[in-house]
């Protein structure tokens, strides 16, 4: 494997991987949660591993153990995404990566808030000012691409 990240990214994904095992009540527990085996499963949560999760398996182990945990590092891992990507666009390049953290806040705030089966009145209103923060940051993306496929500086 080809590491492109520091050793403290990868550290993050085999601890929070060991975390969200645990959660699940071990591996035993966890290799029921999953199609993963339990060696397998041993050898992502290992520090210096180069062995990760499936994301099939994170996701079945996240609803497995009702734990967001590692999805959320992974989020935070990804804050930097995009960042190259509109590199001679300083404006265009800050607006896409705030809409790309506005977006997920809203997704973790909707997934947490659906965990239980239940939705509050509460819990409502944090997803639609989560959403609606979202959506204008998109919009002010689209705005900004608009502009610069128009010619125009942004």
């Amino acid at each position: 494997m080809s590491k492109q990240h520091k050793p403290e990214a990868y550290d993050l994904l085999h601890t929070g991987t060991r975390r969200l095992i645990k959660a699940c009540g071990g591996l035993e527990s966890a290799e029921q949660g999953t199609r993963i085996k339990r060696a397998q499963l041993s050898n992502c949560q290992s520090k210096g591993s180069d062995q990760f999760l499936p994301i099939d398996a994170l996701i079945d182990l996240s609803e497995y153990a009702q734990d967001t945990s590692l999805l959320r590092d992974i989020t935070r891992l990804l804050k930097n995404v995009g960042k190259e990507s509109v590199a001679d666009d300083a404006a265009l390049n800050g607006a896409v990566i705030s809409a790309h953290k506005e977006a997920g806040e809203a997704v973790q705030v909707a997934m947490e808030a659906f965990l239980d089966g239940k939705l509050s009145n509460e819990e409502l209103r944090v997803i639609e000012k989560e959403a609606d923060e979202a959506v204008q940051s998109l919009i002010a993306v689209r705005d900004m691409a608009r502009k610069r496929l128009a010619g125009r500086q942004v």
